[in-house]
Parts: structure tokens; C-alpha cells; sequence
């Protein structure tokens, strides 16, 4: 049986009570089912909550209650409308950060899927963490065995290249860096170790014309643009492109449609939103 979704993966930047209601009041109007959230403030979770759209949402349970205390520990969402959440899972332990990956079982339609939404910490200030929490994320992956999809801010790749096997994550294995380690790329690059998809590349295979257009634009990628980096102000000309975020999803979905919405920066935050329109293909 099919089942029409659509995700929206969202880097809300750490936002306080009064943006979350603007950013609330934009995410309301995409109309999302599955609302995956990243960075999220526990200050503003009630004001997701109330004002999203959405008939329940689940957050990372070690988040503090104080969004701003010393540690600034951000920490990530998941919302549903006419989904129902059969149960959020618990933190995920092997991971040094674990309020920065939220993850929980829904009901759409007839089938249950795996949903997550996860934000991984910036290398600069965590170092090989940042690894480790993604790895941490890979064995649940590797794990799963019920229809899957993932809203994520990677910090990564460096290289979003067309040709997939030349993508390159910041902290990727066999770089003089990684000094023998395995890296991210075990993840979110090419030598990816799980059956996951991302959305975007399962788009522009079906639509040849789009890829061909993407890589005329950026010979090297970004295939699609959700941030800038390297920049001191939040002007787009001012910086790198990237495409740090994406939605990630197993087999069971087909992409309908998907797009970065780019008009949501800088005003309501510095990254874009991910939103992509899935069938559920469920037993």
C-alpha cells in the first residue's frame, strides 16, 4: 500500500522562543507530516510544539533545560502530522553526543518506518567526536531492518561532487589526517557502510536533465545549496556554498519531489530547508 509523506529536515539554528514562533508559523506552511529538526533550543521545543503544525513532537531527552547554560548543547526534533509515533527511542548510547541524534519508530499508513533526525558536531570544536557520534549513528543504521528516513546536518561533505565516488567528507578515510582512523565518509560518502539513499541523488538520477544542469552550474558540487561557510556575516556572496543537509531514505520510498528552500536565510536561519515529497511503499 502507498502512502504519501512529506519530510521537511530543518537546521533551526539554535533558535530562541521568539524566532521559533516565525520559523513555526513557515514550517506550518509547508504543510510537512514528518518534521525532522536539528540544533534545536530546548527553550523553544513548546513553542515547536504548539505553533508547527504538527499533532505531536519528540526531542532528544539529555538536552538541558536551559538552552543557553555553559554547554550550549543543541540537540534535535521530530514531529509528525496525521503520523503517529509509536514510540521514541532511546538515546543513542555509544555516541559521545547523544542529544544531537533523536530517533523514534511512526506509523504511515499501514507500515511503521525508522525515523531520525540528526546534527552532527562541527570537527573545529569537537575534533574526531564528530566521527565517533557518526559512526555511533551508522551501527543503529546498520541495525535497522524496517523502512528508514533520516533528516540530517552532516557538517559534511567538503566535495559534493555529480559523480558520487568523488565525493569527499571533511574528515574522510585514508587522508593524512585520519592517521589510520576510519572517517565519516563511512556514512555520508562513498564508502558508505549501510543501504541508505540520499534523496537528492535519487532525484536527479530520474531527472538526468537536472543532474546534467547542476554540474554545468558547480563542476564540483554542491549539487544543491543549504549553507555557506567561511564567511563572518550571513550574506550568501560572502561565502562558500555547501550542502551540509539532506534527507536520507531506504528503499521502501520513492522521491516524488524534492527541494532546497533557500528563502527561509538568513532571516529565520543560516541553513536551508530540506523538503522532499516521498511514497511509502508499505506491506
Amino acid at each position: 500500500m502507498t502512502a504519501d509523506v512529506r519530510v521537511v529536515s530543518w537546521n533551526v539554528r539554535f533558535a530562541g522562543p521568539k524566532v521559533a514562533e516565525a520559523q513555526s508559523d513557515y514550517l506550518r506552511s509547508l504543510g510537512a507530516r514528518l518534521l525532522l529538526l536539528q540544533e534545536v533550543n530546548a527553550a523553544s521545543l513548546d513553542v515547536y510544539r504548539r505553533s508547527a503544525g504538527v499533532d505531536w513532537l519528540t526531542s532528544s531527552r539529555s538536552m538541558p533545560i536551559d538552552g543557553f547554560e555553559r554547554s550550549r548543547r543543541p540537540g534535535a526534533a521530530i514531529g509528525g502530522r496525521r503520523i503517529d509515533l509509536v514510540r521514541a527511542l532511546p538515546e543513542l548510547g555509544a555516541a559521545p553526543l547523544p542529544e544531537r541524534v533523536h530517533r523514534a519508530i511512526v506509523r504511515i499508513g499501514t507500515g511503521e518506518a525508522s525515523v531520525a533526525s540528526y546534527y552532527a558536531p562541527p570537527g573545529v570544536s569537537f575534533g574526531y567526536r564528530k566521527v565517533e557520534n557518526a559512526l555511533a549513528f551508522l551501527v543503529w543504521i546498520q541495525g535497522v531492518a524496517s523502512a528508514v528516513v533520516l533528516g540530517v546536518d552532516a557538517n559534511s561533505p567538503r566535495i559534493d561532487h555529480p559523480d558520487f565516488s568523488l565525493t569527499k567528507s571533511w574528515w574522510h578515510s585514508g587522508t593524512p589526517m585520519m592517521r589510520g582512523r576510519p572517517g565519516d565518509d563511512a556514512l555520508w560518502g562513498p564508502n558508505m557502510k549501510h543501504h541508505l539513499k540520499d534523496a537528492l541523488r535519487v532525484w536527479l538520477k530520474a531527472h538526468p536533465d537536472q543532474l546534467a544542469s547542476a554540474a554545468a552550474a558547480r563542476p564540483e558540487g554542491p549539487l544543491a545549496v543549504s549553507h555557506w561557510t567561511g564567511k563572518r556575516t550571513l550574506r550568501p556572496e560572502a561565502g562558500t556554498p555547501r550542502r551540509y543537509d539532506a534527507i536520507w531514505i531506504s528503499d521502501d520510498f520513492a522521491v516524488v519531489n524534492i527541494s532546497y528552500i533557500s528563502e527561509v536565510m538568513p532571516a529565520l536561519s543560516d541553513r536551508a530547508a530540506v523538503v522532499a515529497d516521498l511514497d511509502f511503499q508499505s506491506d
